[in-house]
């Protein structure tokens, strides 16, 4: 096979997908129900009037617009779209991080096509609480790991990689990057 890991490298254009939101941000793929899914968000609040959250199944092109909220109910730019739980045998669940570091977790169908209920929010302060109190404008940075336990957070000018957990850990846990 020919692909990003072996054969060369070599791109190709392969296809362009047509989208309805304004601006693409958090390009992530994972592998479920047998197919590659990418899901992404609005990088830009209120160019619609509202913002989305998507998944494109590129098999089909087709692109299913998973969460649809009004301006109010999202409180700013979408900068992330994660999924934890693919093929643990158990639930899914799609994550939507925000500018203002706020999160919002979903319960994901299997299909990995569908959302069920909003299972937890957390807010802007609520996060600034859970990593120490540090100050921040803007949270564009955010990963969970696969099985929920984790997950990892760094904000504009911040100087440290946060992580956080299900599991008490020590006052926390800052890895510094640099010196």
């Amino acid at each position: 096979t020919n692909n990003l890991a072996s054969g060369s490298v070599g791109l190709t254009s392969n296809a362009v997908y047509a989208t309805r939101l304004k601006q693409l941000r958090s390009l992530d793929a994972y592998y479920i129900g047998g197919k590659d899914l990418v899901y992404y968000g609005e990088g830009q609040i209120g160019l619609a009037g509202a913002t989305r959250v998507c998944v494109l199944d590129p098999s089909t092109g087709t692109e299913t617009v998973l969460i649809h909220a009004t301006t109010n109910a999202m409180p700013s730019n979408v900068m992330n779209v994660k999924v934890s739980g693919v093929g643990l045998g158990g639930p899914m669940f799609l994550y939507v991080q925000c500018e203002d570091g706020s999160i919002d977790i979903y319960a994901l169908q299997a299909d990995g096509l569908s959302v069920g209920e909003l299972v937890k929010r957390f807010t802007a302060a609520e996060i600034k609480t859970l990593l120490g109190g540090v100050p921040f404008k803007s949270m564009r940075s955010f990963e969970v790991t696969n099985d929920g336990q984790s997950a990892f957070f760094s904000a504009d000018g911040a100087d440290g990689l946060y992580v956080v957990g299900t599991q008490p850990r020590k006052r926390g846990t800052l890895v510094t990057i640099g010196d």
